[in-house]
């Protein structure tokens, strides 16, 4: 991308320079142009996924446990009841 940027800072590389010499070769340039401003932004936007995936991982993890944990706490609550009336029956 660096040897692409200093050919843009020739002032006769302008899309209308090049649209007249050469169609084919202004529709090319759009395409890099356009291919420049994606790297530019993934460049921003990867890191921001990848915090995301990290994210989405780490709630995934702690959901999973919390249903454990409840699970855990359910089955304790219903042996305490369980034990309570057994206890009161006596």
């Amino acid at each position: 991308m660096k040897g692409l940027r200093e050919y843009f800072k020739d002032p006769n590389m302008s899309l209308e320079n090049i649209t007249t010499i050469s169609i084919a070769g202004a529709g090319l340039l759009r395409w890099v142009i356009v291919m420049m401003n994606y790297y530019g932004i993934l460049k921003i936007v990867a890191p921001k996924r990848n915090a995301v995936a990290a994210a989405e991982k780490m709630l995934n993890t702690a959901q999973n446990e919390l249903e454990r944990i409840q699970a855990e706490v359910y089955t304790h609550g219903i042996c305490h009841k369980q034990t309570k009336v057994k206890t009161q029956k006596l």
